[in-house]
């Protein structure tokens, strides 16, 4: 009785309100907490690198830090200091220079920079509920879904620290929702903007492209599971989106050769880098794979009458020009000088896989497709030379195994526990066809992460996660939902227990002052530094000076103003610790 006066009230219209409410107070308060002592220092990666280049964006600047390449992040959080700069001062690079309290002002900026990214993590539970509940997701199954995000590990770290990778999620999950609204109303709008948040996701975090790989192989089952053929035949038939579409598609491939060959031209010729070899080139390899593996699974998938090929080439087709339309407008932008995009963006949208291995280990004298693969298998198999780790001297270890490896492991058994249970209890071939497309996601991820990872880079998982635990805990009885929810929880509650230690950084974080400004009052405490490496996968910067000269380069520039300004006393001569 009492369990259905729970399920009762959680039906009620206004529970999802005050569920998401509760949601947000704990993590604002939990990062408020956290950040109201920490100075704007002490994360340089990447909390600098985002709050700076930001700042840029928002001054008519084009970004300097373009890894991967966060323009997505930097135009957000930009054009939220351009909209403070109408009402304020000091919200543009050049007012924040020539400030009386450079510090202040950069710890205001972080301060904005921390709560938004709290919106960022309501902002991800809360879509990941609107496409539960389009996919027709029961409310107690979306709420118990949601509330996983409380537990798994990867939100707090992101919480705590200024990244690309929740941004990347974010986009991802609003690009899925409208295609599933798409499905569901044949609303051509939503399609586009598909596109759209397709390409703001690849703009924030090139690492995104395999969420859309699993996604584009979850399309087929998605319009069986939404009931949307008859649907999209109607529109097919009442318009000429199918020519549209198939004209797209043949013209994106010829432009991708086309431009895959360019600059593999010019990267070799004018800028002498092999990498970029036209025929050791990952990223073309993996499109022509990737694109006639496709055709031969829609080709298959219709054969048996479970697809229809024009449907997938209307929503590819769609998709695809949301995205132009989106790299339209950004460039339209910048040549209006109202938001500046800097060129070498398109390299990463076009090359995703090669700039990613190039943050995953050394090509120096052999550059090669095999190369690439081989070092991924040997990863597979145990063997970590070619691997980059943030931190090498921190490798916790549950049961002598890789604490990270460990629980994405314990996380992959849990899902195949609920398939196998699935696969005698549902006789729904598309439910679960629909659930091993997402699982294939998790599996790339967890194959790419044991090349270079941290706990963070989890959220890219955690969607595909619950959308798996969610479809089809929602056909299985109501024991099953108890069972596996109960397993879930036990297993995030205990992967933040073996990696507790991180905690004791997050909240005991100290300025990087005194390494760029050498002055006595700003001087860490005993080994801090050692004390911190020995307990974070991400390693503090040392070389501090350097780094801000490579990512902070304007600012290098007002560096000894600053370090005047942080101490009255100190002499004009004083030696300035930056390198000039």
């Amino acid at each position: 009785m009492k369990k259905n006066k729970f399920i009762a009230i959680l039906s009620k219209e206004n529970s999802a309100k005050i569920f998401f409410s509760i949601l947000f107070v704990y993590f604002f308060s939990l990062n408020i907490y956290q950040m109201h002592n920490q100075h704007w220092t002490a994360m340089l990666d990447q909390d600098i690198k985002i709050i700076y280049n930001s700042l840029l964006v928002s001054s008519g600047f084009e970004q300097e830090y373009r890894d991967h390449p966060a323009y997505t992040t930097f135009l957000i959080l930009g054009g939220i200091f351009k909209i403070c700069s109408i009402f304020f001062d000091n919200f543009t690079i050049q007012e924040v220079f020539k400030s009386d309290n450079i510090d202040k002002e950069f710890q205001k900026l972080f301060y904005i920079g921390r709560i938004i990214n709290t919106i960022y993590i309501f902002l991800l539970t809360l879509f990941i509920f609107k496409i539960l509940n389009e996919l027709k997701i029961s409310k107690l199954i979306s709420f118990i879904s949601v509330s996983l995000s409380i537990f798994f590990i990867s939100f707090y770290e992101l919480l705590f620290v200024l990244r690309s990778e929740i941004v990347a999620v974010l986009m991802f999950l609003v690009s899925l929702y409208f295609l599933i609204r798409f499905l569901n109303k044949s609303n051509i709008l939503y399609i586009l903007l598909t596109g759209v948040f397709f390409a703001l996701s690849m703009l924030a975090k090139i690492q995104a492209i395999f969420l859309f790989f699993s996604l584009f192989l979850a399309l087929p089952f998605l319009i069986t599971y939404l009931s949307a053929t008859n649907r999209l035949n109607n529109l097919i038939k009442r318009s000429k989106l199918l020519l549209l579409c198939k004209l797209v598609l043949i013209l994106f491939g010829i432009f991708y050769l086309l431009s895959q060959y360019l600059l593999s031209r010019n990267f070799l010729i004018e800028l002498n880098d092999p990498a970029f070899s036209f025929l050791h080139n990952e990223d073309l390899f993996v499109f022509i794979f990737f694109g006639l593996f496709y055709f031969l699974f829609i080709k298959l998938l219709a054969n048996y009458k479970l697809v229809s090929g024009n449907q997938i080439i209307v929503s590819l087709g769609m998709i695809i020009s949301g995205f132009t339309l989106c790299i339209v407008i950004v460039l339209f932008l910048d040549i209006l000088n109202i938001i500046s995009f800097n060129k070498l963006n398109f390299l990463r949208l076009l090359n995703p896989i090669k700039f990613m291995g190039l943050h995953t280990f050394e090509m120096q004298k052999e550059v090669s497709i095999i190369m690439t693969f081989k070092a991924l298998l040997q990863a597979a198999i145990g063997h970590y030379d070619l691997s980059a780790e943030f931190n090498e001297k921190f490798n916790p270890t549950v049961f002598n195994i890789d604490t990270k490896i460990f629980f994405r492991n314990l996380h992959l058994l849990s899902l195949f526990l609920l398939i196998l249970v699935s696969l005698i209890s549902i006789k729904n071939k598309n439910l679960l066809n629909l659930t091993l497309a997402f699982l294939c996601g998790i599996i790339i991820y967890n194959l790419i992460f044991l090349l270079r990872e941290t706990i963070g880079y989890n959220i890219f998982i955690f969607p595909l996660y619950i959308f798996i635990f969610s479809i089809l805990l929602n056909k299985l009885s109501k024991r099953y939902l108890s069972i596996f929810s109960l397993i879930f929880v036990i297993v995030f509650l205990s992967e933040n227990f073996f990696l507790s230690g991180m905690y004791k950084n997050i909240f005991s974080r100290e300025p990087s002052v005194y390494n760029f400004c050498g002055l006595d009052k700003w001087k860490n405490s005993e080994n801090y530094q050692e004390n911190y490496n020995n307990r974070s996968y991400i390693k503090l910067v040392q070389d501090t000076d350097t780094w801000i000269k490579a990512y902070a380069e304007k600012f290098y520039g007002i560096g000894l103003e600053y370090c005047i300004q942080l101490d009255e006393k100190v002499n004009r001569e004083q030696k300035f610790k930056f390198n000039y």
